[in-house]
């Protein structure tokens, strides 16, 4: 996605939809996130809060993803059915994330 500074996405809910989203993600630059995130904690953040959307609206549900360069950094969001998601801002509990980790070693 070189070059762009905005995009609008739509998926659906389904596993392929949210394999494409993170993988959309996962091709951005990694130094370009606030906070040092770490790219493999963000891309984490966005399935596991597609899988719970998932998970409440079934598979056949959409939802978008934008993605905006703001200042040389990288802003993203996630709707579905009219709520928002931000993995930039929002985390996992430890132990969630935790489980999750152990189970990708």
């Amino acid at each position: 996605m070189p070059g762009k500074t905005n995009v609008k996405r739509d998926f659906f809910l389904s596993n392929e939809g949210i394999r494409e989203c993170v993988n959309l993600v996962e091709a951005l630059p990694a130094d370009k996130f606030d906070d040092g995130l770490d790219k493999k904690a963000l891309l984490l953040r966005i399935e596991e809060g597609l899988l719970r959307f998932q998970d409440r609206f079934g598979t056949e549900a959409g939802f978008s993803l934008f993605i905006r360069r703001f200042f040389g950094r990288y802003t993203i969001r996630l709707t579905v059915a009219g709520e928002y998601f931000n993995p930039l801002q929002s985390a996992m509990e430890d132990d969630d994330y935790r489980r999750f980790a152990q189970n990708m070693s």
